[in-house]
């Protein structure tokens, strides 16, 4: 069956990813619970959720949010309520948690909401490789304690890495991985190959322990 339905309850807050391709989350709320989403991604909300428009600082607006302006924040002021957001069209929801001991690095524009509790920030990878990095490790950091849910094109494939575990992929293809993983660029070899191989000329190497998670289709390079 292609509808995919996920239901978790934490603290009063559960979700459920709803429709064929998993496209629609549904939030349940309860009073003093507080989510806040990239704008546009409002779809209809139950009575007693405030909801309003904030400013996103200005790195995140332009690297991790896709240009936005604002972050919608909702909080539920009833006893209990619900919220339904999306992404763009196409693409899936994801939910992944978020612990004090468990930082998650997520790619730009896979963000779609987040629990109040949670922080989201830019970090910027340093390598030895120097400016040949490009945006390519530019990340969002989610830090904290709660539930995230990233927005991604195709099926996602959890890879969990041992400890000193090597995983070379695409770059356009990741979508989230533990803060703890290691990474780095790994040259392409060969002009040929860097020219008309199509992953151009590095791809990105985690080194465990830790867990990545890769999206089938490449629509979020950075």
């Amino acid at each position: 069956m292609a509808t995919q339905l996920e239901a978790r309850a934490r603290r009063g807050l559960g979700y459920e990813l709803r429709g064929q391709l998993g496209s629609l989350l549904e939030i349940r709320l309860a009073r003093g619970d507080r989510v806040y989403a990239t704008a546009g991604a409002l779809v209809a909300m139950g009575e007693g959720v405030k909801f309003e428009a904030r400013p996103g600082k200005r790195v995140l607006r332009r690297v991790l949010l896709g240009g936005s302006h604002y972050l919608q924040q909702f909080e539920c002021e009833a006893e209990r309520s619900s919220l339904v957001l999306a992404g763009v069209a196409g693409r899936r929801v994801h939910a992944v948690e978020v612990s004090a001991g468990r930082e998650r690095m997520i790619a730009p524009g896979a963000f779609l909401a987040a629990e109040g509790g949670l922080e989201l920030d830019l970090y910027v990878q340093k390598s030895a490789r120097g400016g040949l990095l490009g945006r390519r490790f530019c990340w969002g950091r989610l830090s904290g304690e709660g539930w995230a849910f990233l927005q991604a094109p195709g099926d996602v494939l959890t890879v969990p890495l041992g400890e000193r575990e090597t995983l070379s992929v695409d770059s356009a293809h990741v979508l989230l991985f533990d803060a703890k993983v290691g990474l780095d660029l790994q040259p392409v070899l060969g002009l040929r190959t860097q020219l008309w191989g199509g992953e151009g000329f590095y791809l990105t190497k985690f080194v465990g322990p830790g867990e990545v998670l890769l999206s089938t289709r490449p629509e979020l390079r950075c």
